[in-house]
Formats: C-alpha cells, structure tokens, sequence
C-alpha cells in the first residue's frame, strides 16, 4: 500500500501576507502577549538610555557616570555582571521562545515568530525615541511612571487565571 504524501502549500500560495498577520493577531492570547513584551521592550530601552541620563544629570560629571556604569567597585565586577546578564538574557529568550512554539499552532508558527522578532527588534528604535523625546521633561518622573505602569500591568497579570493558566496547554502537533 502507497501512504500518500499531503501537500502543503507554498508561502503565500492561499492568502495574501496581510489577511496571514490578520490571522496570527486575531489570537487573542498572541496580542496580550505581544502587547507585554513590546510593553516591557519599552521599559528595557528607557532604563538603558536612562541610567547614564539620570546620572548625568544628578552630578553633572561625565566620569561618575562612567564611575556608577562600572558599579563603582571595579571593572572586574562590571565585566562579570554584564556576561552574566548576557548568559541569563540568552537563557531567557530560549526558553520564552521555545515555550511560544509549543503552544503556537503550526501553521501559524513562522508569522508568530516574525511578529515576535519584530516586538523585539522592530520596536526598539520606537522606544528610544520615545523614551528621547519625554526625557525632556523630567528623568526621575519618566521612571517612576515608566515603573508603575510596568508594576501594575504586572501585577493586574498575576491575578489574571487566563494568564497564569498559560504554559499548561501544548498545541496539537500537525496530523493529531
């Protein structure tokens, strides 16, 4: 007997690429979760452009900016630190990652993962514009509602059952 191979169609062969995004975001557990991550990207790139700011501005000194960049205790430490973030942070986004695939529908996968990059990369040069152009007004109160906002959106999540139910269900793989 002759197992007969189904066809999968080509990229773009049944709709177009906008009515193919149409369809990632009409997941809606996709848009809270991308509305998160570009939600915390922005939070990231305000710190980053920040820390330097804010202590520049409170000393007015190039070099205790660049005394608080290096913790203050020693380029050892610094060095340490950042590698060990970088170690984490790739840690991180491969298991966030590969936990998105498991529970992303296979035919929906690529267009999940290109809208996911794209919080990520895309969204960053947004951020800092952003985050540039409000720092005009005031460092300390851009934080400190950057931060509430952030810690309120986090903890109206923890108490959301649909949320922390996420990561218990694995998609179906293809053919079940």
């Amino acid at each position: 007997m002759e197992a007969v191979q189904e066809q999968k169609p080509e990229i773009g062969e049944t709709n177009s690429g906008w009515q193919e995004i149409k369809e990632v975001l009409a997941l809606r557990d996709f848009r809270l979760l991308w509305l998160g991550q570009g939600i915390s990207l922005l939070g990231d790139q305000f710190a980053l452009i920040a820390l330097p700011w804010l202590v520049l501005q409170l000393t007015g000194d190039v070099f205790a900016m660049g005394i608080v960049l290096a913790f203050a205790d020693s380029i050892w430490f610094a060095g340490l630190m950042l590698a060990l973030t970088g170690v984490l942070d790739g840690w991180v986004m491969i298991q966030f990652t590969t936990w998105l695939q498991l529970r992303s529908p296979e035919a929906l996968l690529g267009r999940i993962m290109g809208l996911l990059m794209f919080a990520f990369v895309g969204l960053a040069p947004v951020a800092d514009a952003l985050f540039g152009w409000l720092i005009e007004w005031d460092v300390t109160t851009v934080l400190l509602v950057s931060g509430v906002i952030l810690a309120l959106i986090s903890f109206g999540a923890a108490f959301q059952p649909r949320i922390r139910a996420m990561g218990m269900e694995v998609a179906p793989a293809a053919g079940e």
